[in-house]
């Protein structure tokens, strides 16, 4: 990789995480949000399903329907700009 495309994906990654830290709810942190999503089995199987491209575990829900949506950021799920937040928080 070279020198621009480094810059890119530093400027990528710094986006996507300004995007993650401006849809966490004022009363959370991002640690908050982060763990929550870590210790949520369904969060756990979109993130799975969302590197991997393999949907099929989540057949029949609103996440598969919505799988060219939704994207990671360490433990997030994102749709968007909006972080999918768990029953949980």
């Amino acid at each position: 990789m070279g020198p621009a495309q480094n810059d890119d994906a530093r400027e990528s990654t710094e986006y996507a995480g300004s995007i993650a830290s401006e849809a966490v709810p004022a009363a959370l942190t991002p640690q908050q949000v982060e763990q929550a999503s870590a210790k949520d089995p369904t969060s756990q199987l979109v993130h799975q399903a969302v590197a991997s491209g393999e949907w099929s575990r989540l057949s029949g829900t609103m996440y598969k329907a919505l799988a060219e949506e939704l994207w990671v950021l360490g433990q997030l799920v994102l749709r968007d700009n909006r972080i999918i937040m768990q029953e949980s928080l």
